[in-house]
C-alpha cells in the first residue's frame, strides 16, 4: 500500500508540475546513451530496424535521432505528462495478491 501511494503521488506531481530541468537533462542523457549502446547489440539493432520499418515508417540516422532527443524541452515533457498521466491510473498485480486487497486512493 505504501509503495502504491508513493508511486501515485509522484505520478500526480509529474502530471501537475512536469519535471525539473535537471530531470529532463538526465532523462535525455539516459535515452541518448541507451540508443548508442544498443548499436552494439545485434538483437537491438534488428529490433530498431523492424520498428522503423513497421511502426515509424522511416529510419533516421543516429545523429538525427540524437538531435531529436536533444530538442525535447521541459514544456514538451510536461505536455505529454499531463496528457498521459492526468487521466487516472490502472494497477496490474502480477503474482499472488490478497483477494480483498484494494489500493489506497490518495
Amino acid at each position: 500500500d505504501e509503495a502504491v501511494g508513493v508511486i501515485r503521488a509522484e505520478l500526480e506531481d509529474v502530471a501537475g508540475n512536469g519535471l525539473t530541468a535537471a530531470e529532463v537533462a538526465r532523462g535525455k542523457g539516459a535515452v541518448r546513451g541507451a540508443r548508442i549502446l544498443s548499436l552494439e547489440d545485434p538483437f537491438a539493432r534488428m529490433s530498431r530496424l523492424g520498428h522503423a520499418e513497421l511502426v515509424v515508417g522511416e529510419l533516421p540516422p543516429i545523429d538525427e535521432i540524437q538531435r531529436r532527443i536533444e530538442a525535447v524541452t521541459e514544456d514538451d515533457v510536461a505536455r505529454v505528462a499531463r496528457r498521459i498521466l492526468g487521466k487516472g491510473s490502472a494497477i496490474t498485480v502480477v503474482g499472488p495478491a490478497a483477494e480483498d486487497w484494494t489500493p489506497r486512493t490518495g
